[in-house]
């Protein structure tokens, strides 16, 4: 008798997370434990065999870790990742060897300055690792936004040429070290290599921040307490209930999942419009700010459930229109919290589609957009110069929704 469906569902999953998982684990793991026992033999080797033992582990330890930075295609950088602490554990075992070669002659003066100087290369080295993700931000397209991102040019440097360089910095110490050059040699290598990682993550974090950070903060500081999501083409559903939105008086924020829409959307209104970095709900979830409470959807696309997806935000389906054509009884509808209705007849739809919804969901608040038009009720006989307003649907996309009275 064979497993159950979810029980068979999870051991594969189990047997895929392993499969990625152990590759590394293997290869990694005894760099780790010959880096430790590097710095242990090095710092504290009971004799020149055992010192020498600890230097062969260190430049093994140095060559695994630089297959990764220097040859990223490489079979053994596609078992890693450039491992920081590695080079943390070398640069403490290379600290300890020069002090164990007693070259200055009051060495308790020179060892703060040593283990200052290891300290100054692991910030560095932590620094670095930072640059390729800082580098790698995806920019952020807004409108309406003081920030001026999306127009933001990527700094001309590799994202790993930091680290590839404190590598080399960490070698040319071990050889410092073993030759017992002068403390003032080993300092200046490390203060310009410190000095220039400094320099080179300041620059990635400027981009990082003009590319994406400093609107997220201007939209924070903003405290909008509610979003339009939108995923459609025209933006014509944005723009007819855009007027009522404002009238709300308190921020809001448009976000869009298609570049193409940013500037239709922002020519209409003045509120920040934002393009999602990418269509899923992590993307989206960073850009809406925890002051927001309530989401309308003017248009029913099915991404929506991208938005849906946070449930901290009461999601409300405000429609754009109401005809008998499939999309005003869709049983997605069904998926919000509510549903702004102009009527009666809008509810009748979707029980008489054979779509369920609670009958909680629903709030009639009439049709806004016809607020400003005024109705004669006398007899049209009585009028002088009738006039007659008539409201077509539009052709549809699809077969079921394709025609017109046009």
């Amino acid at each position: 008798m064979g497993l159950p469906k979810g029980t068979r569902s999870r051991v594969r999953r189990a047997r895929r997370i392993l499969s990625e998982l152990l590759p590394p684990l293997v290869l990694y793991a005894p760099t780790a434990v010959a880096a430790v026992a590097a710095v242990f033999l090095l710092a504290a080797g009971p004799n020149l065999l055992g010192r020498l033992t600890g230097l062969a582990l260190a430049t093994g330890c140095w060559l695994v870790e630089a297959a990764v930075l220097f040859r990223p295609n490489s079979k053994v950088a596609r078992r890693t990742d450039p491992a920081v602490i590695a080079g943390t554990l070398l640069t403490v075992g290379f600290g300890a060897l020069y002090l164990s070669r007693d070259v200055s002659p009051a060495p308790m003066v020179w060892a703060p300055s040593v283990w200052a100087g290891c300290a100054a290369v692991v910030i560095a080295l932590w620094l670095a690792g930072a640059q390729p993700r800082l580098l790698g931000t995806r920019p952020l397209l807004v409108a309406n936004l003081t920030a001026a991102t999306g127009r933001v040019s990527a700094p001309g440097m590799h994202p790993m040429w930091a680290l590839r360089m404190l590598w080399v910095v960490i070698a040319v110490t071990g050889v410092l070290a073993v030759v017992s050059a002068p403390t003032w040699a080993l300092g200046m290598l490390v203060l310009l290599a410190v000095l220039v990682t400094f320099l080179t993550t300041m620059i990635a974090w400027r981009f990082a921040d003009l590319a994406r950070y400093r609107a997220l903060r201007e939209i924070k500081a903003l405290r909008p307490k509610f979003v339009v999501p939108y995923d459609g083409t025209l933006t014509y559903q944005v723009e007819m209930w855009e007027k009522h939105f404002r009238q709300l008086a308190v921020p809001y924020l448009i976000v869009t999942l298609k570049p193409a829409t940013l500037a239709p959307l922002a020519a209409m209104t003045s509120a920040p419009v934002i393009v999602a970095s990418a269509a899923t709900a992590a993307a989206v979830n960073t850009i809406i700010p925890a002051s927001v409470r309530v989401a309308f959807y003017p248009h029913n696309s099915a991404r929506n459930s991208i938005f849906l997806a946070n449930k901290d935000i009461q999601s409300v389906f405000v429609h754009h229109g109401d005809g008998d054509k499939p999309p005003s009884y869709a049983a997605k509808s069904a998926r919000y919290d509510h549903l702004f209705v102009a009527g009666q007849a809008a509810i009748d739809r979707y029980a008489n589609h054979g779509v369920t919804i609670p009958a909680e969901k629903f709030h009639i608040i009439g049709r806004p957009q016809t607020d400003s038009i005024r109705v004669d009720r006398r007899p049209i006989a009585e009028k002088p110069n009738p006039v007659i307003l008539y409201a077509p649907t539009w052709h549809g996309k699809r077969p079921s929704e394709n025609y017109s009275s046009l």
